[in-house]
């Protein structure tokens, strides 16, 4: 347990793991994932593969000046449910849920949704007990 400043806002927070044993975390999490989800992973082929491929690579290049975006693996994946959810592992593993393309009219909105997504794990969220967080 340490106390670490956050990337680009600097400000300070109470962590609870190392990096390694955070990256070590949140694999496990992603296998997890994947075991879960297994009979509803859609393949790459899939039409809406390439939506959310292209916008996550969008975002990606435009920003790929930033360390932690340019060092970080990305890669997406899509999921046949009709939950309205997405979010991203701190492995910069890209989860979409068939239902949030339903939320979404263009690339512009599943931009917003993605950005929003990929900040949390680029501003190292995951790594932070929010209640402890604010208090340093």
């Amino acid at each position: 347990m340490h106390i670490e400043e956050t990337p680009f806002t600097k400000r300070r927070r109470f962590i609870v793991f190392t990096q390694k044993q955070f990256a070590e975390v949140a694999e496990q999490q992603r296998k997890m994932l994947f075991e879960s989800m297994k009979d509803k992973l859609l393949p790459a082929k899939h039409p809406a593969y390439a939506q959310v491929n292209r916008v996550a690579q969008r975002l990606i290049r435009a920003n790929n000046d930033i360390p932690i975006i340019h060092d970080q693996k990305w890669s997406v994946t899509l999921i046949g449910d009709k939950e309205k959810n997405a979010f991203v592992l701190p492995t910069g593993h890209i989860f979409v849920f068939l239902g949030m393309l339903e939320m979404v009219a263009n690339d512009d909105q599943l931009g917003v949704v993605l950005g929003h997504e990929m900040a949390h794990t680029i501003l190292g969220h995951g790594v932070c007990i929010h209640r402890l967080c604010d208090c340093v």
